[in-house]
């Protein structure tokens, strides 16, 4: 075990039995997410889930959804979305190693996420076919989603088109919290589908295409983020403003292009062939009244704790999976009520150390992610801050940088390796 890593070891104990080092601050009652429930449960032999760890509604709780519809979001997908002026074709889809092929092919551009979906079917979803037309010097190159099966097979015996099978399964109507995603087109060139009326309307009466309405209904995206601004309310790290500016057809609305950050690889990095299609963004929120950084990659969870306004959605630490992957090891997470505090680690020694001596609770596998690097992954680093006792993790170097130098955070070198942003 190295210096690092003992000292923070020995401060998350300190931390657990002097109190006074910062006084535990519970969740309100009123609120939806139950960390202290999660880590209870997890403790008795019961691996915690969102729905399992939901409070009870309090008065100024989001209504709940009809019983009659399965509106179990846990596993709610980015309907990733990239742009072609080659082709002039917007195309979509939720299988990251797909998107990351058509934008190294240079044909592409990523424009963000369209909306979240799911990739697996439920008795409230309905199948989102998708075609393509495959072009040549003398026709249009398109990409076409409809949830009309009829649709779809005209598309493919009358008019050209290539089936592909399912794209997404999306909702036909508006339950779950959804909203539409509209589509307009310019026939015969290309098949545009938003969930920005503003990026719609610009589409209609500035650029040509034709309004077709409501294709189906997708789940809202929560972090909406453009590159380069800072949160307005957090000054304790190098945040990310939610975009509520006007988006042309050439950007993604409301979801823009998470930020980027590309850390140096070490000097050896082991390329293999790895399958990254099920990849996940890992997504961070922070909250100032508990000094705690928080990531998930479960749509419902992440809704829960920001909705009850005592966490901000931050950005995207890059990209992870649910389920075990390839190549890769769980990265556990933890949470101690008295410290308030989210901890990650791929070590069982080291998780099993700070639930018997540092007052964790387990809350079962965060994400499955990289112990080294490979096939292309970014380091997500680790540090600690022994003052705040907050575990903070970031792919960014630059925010690496400036936890340290000016925030008082302790470097502890790379927690794991992540998937980079698209």
């Amino acid at each position: 075990m190295s210096l690092k890593t003992f000292s923070l070891l020995l401060s998350l104990v300190v931390a657990s039995t002097a109190g006074a080092l910062r006084p535990s601050a519970r969740m309100p009652s009123s609120q939806v997410y139950n960390f202290n429930r999660a880590a209870s449960q997890a403790a008795n032999g019961t691996p915690p889930t969102a729905s399992s760890v939901l409070a009870p509604a309090a008065s100024n709780a989001v209504p709940q959804a009809s019983d009659d519809f399965d509106c179990n979001t846990d596993s709610a997908t980015p309907f990733l979305r990239a742009h072609s002026l080659v082709h002039t074709d917007h195309f979509y889809t939720t299988d990251y190693k797909e998107m990351e092929d058509a934008v190294e092919s240079g044909d592409y551009e990523y424009q963000g996420i369209a909306g979240l979906v799911l990739r697996n079917p439920t008795q409230s979803t309905v199948p989102l076919y998708a075609v393509y037309h495959p072009g040549s010097k003398s026709s249009y190159f398109e990409h076409y989603y409809t949830t009309s099966q009829q649709e779809a097979d005209t598309c493919i015996s009358k008019e050209g088109y290539v089936d592909q099978g399912t794209a997404a399964n999306v909702y036909a109507t508006q339950i779950c919290g959804s909203i539409p995603l509209y589509y307009v087109w310019i026939p015969n060139k290309d098949s545009l589908y938003t969930t920005n009326e503003t990026e719609r309307e610009y589409a209609i009466k500035t650029l040509g295409y034709k309004d077709e309405g409501i294709a189906c209904y997708v789940l809202p995206e929560l972090l909406s983020t453009r590159p380069g601004l800072h949160l307005a309310d957090n000054q304790h790290l190098s945040g990310t403003v939610i975009a509520v500016e006007m988006a042309t057809l050439g950007e993604s609305s409301p979801a823009a292009t998470p930020p980027q950050f590309k850390s140096a690889p070490p000097s050896v990095e082991v390329q293999v062939n790895l399958d990254t299609a099920s990849a996940v963004p890992f997504v961070r929120a922070y909250s100032a009244t508990l000094t705690d950084h928080f990531y998930t990659t479960n749509y419902a969870e992440m809704k829960a704790v920001t909705l009850s306004g005592t966490y901000t959605l931050e950005k995207t630490m890059g990209f992870v999976f649910r389920t075990p992957a390839p190549s890769t090891t769980p990265l556990y997470r933890l949470y101690s009520l008295g410290a308030t505090d989210h901890f990650y680690t791929t070590s069982q020694t080291e998780a099993n150390f700070v639930i018997l001596n540092g007052g964790y609770g387990t809350e079962g596998t965060g994400a499955y992610v990289y112990a080294t690097q490979v096939g292309g992954s970014i380091p997500l680093y680790r540090l600690f801050s022994p003052s705040a006792l907050d575990n903070f993790y970031t792919t960014d170097e630059a925010e690496r940088e400036d936890a340290v130098q000016k925030l008082g955070y302790t470097d502890l070198g790379i927690a794991c390796y992540v998937l980079q942003n698209l």
